[in-house]
Formats: structure tokens, sequence, C-alpha cells
């Protein structure tokens, strides 16, 4: 019989022999996966990152109808509209102010050995103004402009009420909705602001016309008088 501290002797062999076998089956197998048949996979992040493929963008196809962008602006609203090229096709020149062969207007107020007459309202001087001399605040009054021909007309600029000064422009009343009326019967209203300043109204299409007939569809009251005016109006 063996006595303990033989017992003991035998664990501890017993213990080297099982470490000595484990590692030399861990170093087999750590030889063969780095043999060449057998490549290891593991990749580093940077390897991954270098690897990732680039991916060209997808080039867009060339539209195949062409469109214009036209906009109703004042100074305080500005929005746009899409249309046709076909549609705005006009054959008539551009209009130009020295086209105009007449302005007239339904009444002119005189006052102070003077009047302010039609003519002024396209004088190039702000500080003069065609004011409507008729009972009230001018609503339904109107102002007519006549060219020596037919013309493409884009829009216009207008200096809305009396623009000497502005104690002058908020004491007088301002045109608030005007309605434009062409040669051919059609027509369009328009919103102003109340500024003392210029304001560019740009059509959403282009008319073909002779004449424009420019009414007054509602107001904005002046402080003291009730006479309205317009300092200046140009089409283009």
């Amino acid at each position: 019989m063996n006595t303990p501290k033989e017992n003991n002797l035998f664990r501890i062999l017993a213990i080297v022999l099982a470490v000595l076998l484990i590692s030399v089956t861990a170093g087999g197998i750590f030889l063969l996966l780095q043999s060449p048949g057998n490549t290891a996979t593991t990749k580093t992040a940077a390897d991954e990152i270098q690897t990732l493929d680039v991916i060209s963008p997808r080039k867009e196809e060339a539209g195949t109808h062409g469109s214009i962008t036209v906009s109703i602006a004042s100074p305080s609203d500005k929005s746009k509209t899409d249309a046709p090229e076909d549609e705005l096709t006009i054959d008539a020149p551009a209009v130009t102010m020295d086209k105009l062969s007449s302005v007239h207007a339904s009444s002119e107020l005189s006052e102070n050995n003077m009047t302010h007459s039609a003519g002024r309202i396209c004088d190039g001087r702000s500080e003069n103004a065609w004011v409507e001399g008729s009972a009230g605040p001018g609503i339904n009054e109107s102002i007519v402009f006549t060219f020596d021909s037919e013309y493409k007309v884009s829009g216009m600029n207008i200096h809305a009420g009396y623009q000497k000064n502005p104690d002058i422009y908020y004491k007088n009343a301002r045109p608030q909705s005007i309605k434009l009326t062409f040669s051919d019967g059609t027509g369009m209203s328009l919103q102003l602001s109340d500024i003392c300043g210029p304001q560019n109204i740009a059509f959403a299409h282009p008319v073909q016309t002779s004449e424009i007939s420019v009414m007054i569809e509602s107001i904005y009251p002046g402080n003291k008088y009730e006479d309205l005016a317009i300092s200046e109006l140009a089409w283009y």
C-alpha cells in the first residue's frame, strides 16, 4: 500500500503530464492554422475601412421638357409658378414706355390752379401724381394706357399713393386692389402693399395687348383726405 506522501507525488506528476499534453496539442493546432492552406481570416477595423466598396452617384437623366419660373411679387410676398414655354410664346415685341401713345383717366383733381392729370402717372417723377377727382375715395375710378401697337407686357412697377413724402402719402388714399383689363377683354386683379416706395409685379404669364385699363377695386384710406393718388406706373 502507498503511503500518503507517495499518493501526493503521483497526483503532482499526473497534473504536470496533463499540462504538457494540453500545451503540445494547442501548439499543433496553432501551426495548422498558420499553414498556407488555412490562412487566418480576421481583419482589423482599418482593414475593414480599406475594403469598403465605393459607389458612384447615379447620374440623373436630363429633363425632356422645358419650363420657366415667373413670379407675381411684391416686397412682402413672392410666389412662384411654373408654365410650359409654348404657352408663353408671344410674337409681339416687349413693351417700353416710349411706345405709349396716350393716357387718360376717368377723373382728375384740380386744385390751387393746377390739375393732377393722368399724364403725371408716367412722367418719371414720384413727387407728382395722378389724383382722381370724383366724390368719395376713388373706388371704380380708372386710368387707361394706350400703346401705338400691340406689345408683350410682362409686368409693372408702381408707386402707389402720393409719394411726394411719407406725410402726404398717408394723408391721401392709396390703391389696395386694382383690376387690369387688356385689349382682348381679359384681365386680372392684383393686391398692392401699403408702402411708400416702389412695388414690382411680374405677371404669371406675359400678355399681348395694345391697351391696359387700371381700375381701383379697393383702397387704403387716407388719414386726412379722401382723394386717391398714384405717383408712378410703368409697364415692362
